[in-house]
């Protein structure tokens, strides 16, 4: 069973700041800051978007930098690293308790709506609004199914995994149970490494011709075929002549490219507008495109490719040919499950 990988002492002062700056907005407010105020708030502490890049996304996460309307979001995970988070961790546990017992009385049950929530759990309007959006950043439980006007929240829709929380009194036990199947980047390493070890020239020749066959037939006649094409040309260029961190790179964009367009397959997919790799992964398990493991190898692809910010590369160094053929070998991944689903 896997542990949490992140602690207080794992983040720099400024990144702390960021995140506390972040949890007392929405302790305060009950909703998430808008990343254009929170960014004119820390100015003076540095640039807010490479701050987030530096963050795990496990931790601290933001929407699309260019919509003035994007939000800074926190998981639970990040909240815990804040001081005065207390208060909010059990609020955090008594809606997750809530909802729980309500799906297992009533699993018919559409919606639920968040004045029932309130009444239940005699919590402070705000503290019961910021522990219910905290939920919904958690995947396994809820989503916001409807909003007021104003951006209120109205109701919830409850996820089948919920259940799985039932008996949860401690965030301990919350976070043993979200965690019981991820395996952190330490793991990961391991088994990617492994993974790798098992490549030839001959097999990644043999994995070329698998990816262009599962691109050729999910862009067939597509207008990003062209973009394509080029994309898994440079790459192989880019392995070829030991061009590892343009492997990384190009390895991510085009994961990207893939899961984006496979999701343009599924109405549920494309219901809002979805920025950044991690984003996608994280939608792509929602909607089965990914299984949850898959997803965690995904991920080792956008930390490889994170490299392109100079912060990232001194943190987490530089591109080597082990990463450059981890990057590729998992770019077959998900183009052959973006291949199965689109097909299915």
């Amino acid at each position: 069973m896997s542990k949490r990988k992140f602690k207080i002492d794992e983040l720099t002062s400024k990144q702390i700041e960021i995140c506390q700056m972040t949890f007392d907005y929405f302790k305060e407010n009950g909703e998430w800051p808008k990343c254009r105020e929170l960014q004119i708030a820390c100015r003076k502490i540095g640039n807010l978007w490479e701050l987030i890049a530096d963050i795990n996304w496990r931790i601290l996460r933001a929407d699309d930098k260019y919509n003035k309307d994007c939000k800074v979001k926190m998981t639970i995970d990040g909240i815990i690293l804040c001081q005065g988070s207390e208060i909010l961790i059990s609020a955090f546990l008594t809606v997750l308790t809530i909802l729980t017992n309500i799906y297992i009385t009533e699993p018919n049950k559409e919606k639920v709506h968040f004045e029932e929530i309130l009444q239940k759990s005699n919590l402070d309007s705000k503290i019961c609004s910021a522990a219910c959006r905290l939920l919904i950043i958690e995947n396994k439980i809820a989503r916001g199914s409807s909003l007021s006007h104003e951006g209120y929240l109205n109701s919830l829709d409850l996820s089948p995994e919920i259940i799985i929380f039932e008996n949860v009194s401690t965030i301990e036990q919350y976070f043993s149970l979200k965690y019981q199947d991820y395996t952190p980047s330490e793991d990961l390493d391991t088994e990617i490494m492994t993974m790798i070890k098992s490549l030839s020239t001959d097999t990644l020749d043999s994995s070329s011709t698998d990816i262009r066959f599962y691109l050729n037939s999910i862009f067939d006649a597509s207008k990003f075929k062209q973009i394509v094409d080029q994309d898994i040309n440079e790459i192989e260029i880019a392995l070829q002549n030991s061009l590892w961190k343009s492997t990384c790179l190009l390895c991510g964009s085009l994961s990207e490219t893939v899961l984006m367009f496979a999701m343009s397959k599924d109405r549920k997919g494309i219901s809002k507008r979805i920025n950044g790799l991690d984003s996608l992964i994280q939608k792509s398990i929602e909607i089965g495109i990914l299984s949850k493991k898959d997803a965690n190898l995904a991920n080792y692809i956008r930390e490889a490719r994170n490299v392109i910010h100079p912060k990232a590369a001194v943190k987490y160094g530089t591109s080597d040919k082990s990463s450059a053929k981890a990057s590729f070998a998992l770019l077959e991944i998900i183009c052959e499950r973006a291949y199965k689903f689109i097909n299915s």
